[in-house]
C-alpha cells in the first residue's frame, strides 16, 4: 500500500517516472494489488498510450470486476473517445461503490 501511495504522490508532484517505479515495485510485492495497476493505467492515459491503459484496466477488472477506480478511469477513456453513453455507464458503476466520490459525480 505504501508504495502505491508514494506512486500517487509522485503523480501529483509531476514525477511520472518516479510514480511508475513505485507502482511497479508495489506490483512486484503484490501482483494483484489493483490500486497499483490502476496507477499504471492512469500514467498510460496521461501519456496518451491507450493500449497500455486498456491493458492495465482489463487486468484490474479481471482481478476485481467491481473496482470503482477502474470504472471511473474507463469512463474517462470512453468520454475522451466520444462514447458518452459508455462513459456514463462506467461512471455509474463507479458510483455504486463510491456514491460520494466528488470527482465521479462531476463527470
Amino acid at each position: 500500500r505504501v508504495l502505491a501511495m508514494l506512486g500517487h504522490l509522485a503523480v501529483r508532484s509531476g514525477d511520472m517516472g518516479e510514480a511508475r517505479r513505485h507502482f511497479e515495485a508495489a506490483l512486484r510485492v503484490a501482483p494483484t494489488f489493483v490500486e497499483a495497476r490502476a496507477g499504471l493505467a492512469t500514467l498510460a492515459m496521461m501519456a496518451g498510450d491507450r493500449e497500455a491503459a486498456d491493458r492495465e484496466l482489463a487486468a484490474v477488472l479481471a482481478i476485481d470486476p467491481q473496482f470503482p477506480g477502474a470504472h471511473r478511469l474507463l469512463g474517462d477513456r470512453r468520454y475522451a473517445d466520444g462514447d458518452f453513453a459508455a462513459a456514463l455507464a462506467e461512471y455509474e458503476k463507479a458510483l455504486v461503490a463510491w456514491p460520494d466520490d466528488f470527482r465521479t459525480l462531476l463527470q
